[in-house]
């Protein structure tokens, strides 16, 4: 977004800076294009402050959430405030900020698959499919749906974005296949326990590189017209049960991890129509294949701990000593910081 010519406003509940810096390289120009402020969504007074000290504001893109099942489970009011009460919140201020001005912001909200419920592998989800959400994050990201109806005026225009199971980021390390991948570079034991799962998976590229297509897509409407609500499933459009993915990342990490599978009356199901989304924003999946994509996330995840290896022995081995691993000819191993690397014969 910043080649394209935005400057960025970020408003996260953690002091993420330091990611912030990894992702733009240290790049200082793409730096000074982004304003960065530490506050609570729920805190309406300091969002409304954020949004008044800057004179145009194009968009929202509002990704602030509880956002796994396992954490909404845990803590149901937490999950509740942030993403209903939150959600509301914003869409107060900006209704009451814009009131008197012909000009509208658009919003894009990041929606789940979890306000379906389970999909028939067979039978897949559309946009026109029943909302029938089983658990308690889907339920809270159905009632920011519906809030966003509430609010249609407040906007120009407006993006639904449906993500089905998103991996490939470096940022979140706690998920599924984060974990898998983790285990399996380490050869430790891999325990399974969703063996009842058989999802869509789509990799953090194609999500990114469809949010900036609808950018550029609400970007184009005549602001100031009547609002509209544009809801997109967005996945790959390939189903994988955990059996394959299992199988995909122990041969394309060569490990000997062995596996246990433990039992699970859960089931989840979750296919997926993506026709709309390619109609709407003219995008086909980079990464439709997983093996594709899960390929290019082990190669990042390795370049990663890489680049944390040289910094860990800056000044005393030599890059090309350190891709190799050869720290035994040019220093002491310092075994508290590369203990947490996990096994480093796995990111050369």
């Amino acid at each position: 977004l910043i080649k394209l010519g935005y400057t960025i406003v970020i408003l996260d509940v953690q002091n993420n800076t330091k990611e912030l810096h990894y992702t733009l390289n240290n790049n200082k120009y793409y730096l000074r294009k982004v304003n960065y402020f530490v506050a609570d969504i729920r805190n309406v007074s300091t969002v409304r402050r954020i949004i008044k000290q800057f004179d145009k504001l194009n968009g929202i893109i509002h990704f602030a959430a509880v956002s796994t099942t396992e954490d909404c489970a845990a803590n149901i009011t937490e999950c509740l405030s942030v993403n209903v009460n939150g959600t509301e919140g914003l869409l107060q201020v900006v209704e009451s900020s814009f009131a008197n001005t012909s000009v509208k912001p658009w919003i894009i909200f990041g929606s789940s698959r979890e306000v379906y419920g389970n999909v028939d592998p067979n039978l897949p989800a559309d946009e026109d499919t029943p909302l029938l959400p089983v658990n308690v994050y889907g339920k809270s990201k159905l009632v920011g749906e519906l809030l966003l109806a509430q609010y249609m005026s407040a906007f120009s225009n407006i993006f639904i974005l449906r993500f089905a199971d998103v991996y490939g980021s470096l940022l979140q390390k706690e998920r599924l296949v984060p974990n898998m991948i983790k285990t399996a570079m380490m050869d430790a034991v891999l325990y399974i326990t969703d063996v009842n799962k058989e999802v869509d998976y789509v990799h953090i590229h194609d999500v990114i590189s469809i949010c900036i297509k609808a950018v550029q897509k609400l970007e184009k409407y005549a602001w100031g017209l009547n609002s509209t609500i544009n809801r997109l499933i967005v996945g790959s459009g390939e189903t994988t049960d955990t059996n394959k993915l299992v199988s995909v990342i122990l041969e394309i990490t060569a490990s000997r991890s062995p596996l246990i599978l433990l039992p699970s009356n859960r089931t989840d199901t979750f296919s997926c129509n993506i026709k709309q989304m390619k109609r709407v924003l003219g995008y086909i999946p980079a990464y439709s294949s997983l093996e594709a994509g899960l390929q290019k996330y082990v190669y990042d995840l390795r370049r990663q701990e890489q680049k944390t290896l040289e910094t860990i022995y800056k000044g005393e081995c030599s890059s090309a000593e350190v891709t190799s691993l050869k720290l035994d000819k040019c220093t002491r191993p310092k075994p508290e910081k590369h203990r947490e690397l996990g096994d480093s014969s796995r990111c050369n």
